[in-house]
């Protein structure tokens, strides 16, 4: 990665904040499913859905991941 441009580098933190935010996502509406299904066997909705990652959320999790990055 050290030949990366500054640009680039900027463009893999956001997809690694991308993949976390969604593999989180996911995680969390498999648990609301989960729960949901455990309480109401015939549960046709959830009552406590996650929301998904917002471009604020996507570009505060991969400033943290460029920071670390920087201090190397």
């Amino acid at each position: 990665m050290s030949q990366d441009t500054p640009y680039l580098l900027r463009m893999e933190m956001i997809k690694l904040a991308q993949q976390r935010a969604s593999e989180k996502f996911h995680a969390e509406w498999n648990a609301a499913a989960n729960k949901a299904a455990i309480i109401n066997e015939n549960a046709q909705f959830l009552t406590e859905v996650p929301t998904y990652p917002t471009s604020d959320m996507l570009l505060e999790e991969a400033n943290k991941f460029k920071s670390f990055v920087d201090k190397g």
